[in-house]
């Protein structure tokens, strides 16, 4: 396959392709690995209440995690909660 390919790019008309992508702006150099940013996820920068009874997890194990997402978990309903979560 690298002999291949190593063929087709010494082609003159693969040659000539890539220069006319470079003089269209294409940037050909390498510059390393992009590190994605995190997609915001649904929690991120809410106001939570927990109420009733957790039955997988302790209290205090759901607010790490909530909060481990970005979330603000408060222990009342306030015209700030932007979700409630009941546990049955």
């Amino acid at each position: 396959i690298a002999e291949s390919l190593t063929a087709y790019f010494n082609q003159p008309s693969a040659q000539k392709l890539l220069q006319e992508l470079r003089d269209s702006g294409l940037n050909m150099e390498y510059l390393g690995t992009v590190e994605e940013e995190a997609p915001d996820n649904f929690f991120k920068e809410k106001t939570v209440v927990l109420t009733g009874k957790l039955s997988d997890f302790t209290r205090s194990e759901f607010t790490k995690k909530l909060q481990d997402l970005g979330a603000k978990v408060t222990g009342s309903v306030s015209k700030k909660t932007d979700y409630l979560i009941y546990g049955a």
